[in-house]
């Protein structure tokens, strides 16, 4: 697998919800307009797995941004996000792509937090991605 090509997957996949169109990054951006996602760098690469690199594996992010913490609507939009199914879902949308650069790509994760992006604080859900493909090139 290759970073660059699973990130820019990851984040195709994510401009696949409707409100995130137009609105997402493959790296961490510096400045978003919300409600925006943007796929992160993982903490770590584990290239022996399997089989003397036969498969490549790490934890990744996706981090979408919706609005001021203490508003109703970012709750609601949130809510989309996160829910199991619908055009909104993210969730359903990583579940349901046929994923190219990688074997697989399945959120285990889901956790909220307040984040800044450019001096501004937002509200976040945090995408907790596990990430495995082929560790060599065929």
């Amino acid at each position: 697998m290759r970073l660059a090509d699973v990130m820019d997957e990851v984040a195709a996949v994510a401009a696949t919800v409707p409100s995130l169109a137009g609105r997402t990054y493959a790296w961490p951006a510096e400045e978003v307009s919300p409600p925006a996602a943007m796929v992160t760098y993982p903490a770590e690469l584990d290239p022996l797995v399997a089989f003397q690199r036969g498969t490549d594996r790490w934890t990744a992010g996706l981090v979408v941004v919706v609005g001021r913490v203490w508003d109703r609507s970012t709750r609601d939009q949130m809510a989309g996000y996160v829910s199991g199914d619908g055009a909104e879902s993210v969730i359903a949308a990583l579940f349901a792509h046929d994923w190219q650069e990688c074997a697989y790509c399945v959120p285990v994760r889901v956790t909220f937090d307040a984040i800044q992006v450019a001096g501004v604080e937002f509200m976040a859900a945090l995408f907790e991605l596990d990430i495995a493909g082929n560790g060599t090139e065929d």
